[in-house]
């Protein structure tokens, strides 16, 4: 896998993340 790829992934997962936590505040 490339790094622009893991990259990616890991900003969208902390988007999934962080997102619920966001909202229960």
């Amino acid at each position: 896998m490339d790094l622009e790829v893991i990259a990616q992934l890991t900003v969208l997962t902390l988007m999934v993340v962080s997102g619920p936590l966001v909202i229960d505040r």
